[in-house]
């Protein structure tokens, strides 16, 4: 809905795609868990993903804007919760 009240096209698009792989329509690799959508970056594994997606982290975690412009989906919870564990490892304290 937010795409289309800012005329985003291309953010149409990726909702578009999101409501797919909530549908089931998109199949996610099965040794990784993850899905490669065309309109992001491809990634070789999990830690590219945290890297590319959260570069340098220890120094910006604080900061709400720059965490703010950052997420990743996941098409199942497991992977999720193994992603923020990873993430919060790296986090001082």
């Amino acid at each position: 809905m937010r795409s289309y009240i800012q005329g985003d096209l291309s953010a149409g698009q990726f909702a578009n795609k999101l409501l797919q792989i909530e549908d089931g329509k998109v199949p996610a690799d099965p040794s990784t868990c993850l899905i490669i959508m065309p309109c992001g970056q491809i990634v070789k594994s999990p830690d590219e993903l945290l890297s590319k997606m959260y570069p340098n982290i220890q120094q910006n975690f604080k900061d709400q804007d720059w965490l703010s412009n950052r997420a990743i989906l996941a098409s199942r919870n497991d992977m999720v919760e193994k992603l923020n564990v990873t993430i919060q490892k790296q986090l001082p304290g």
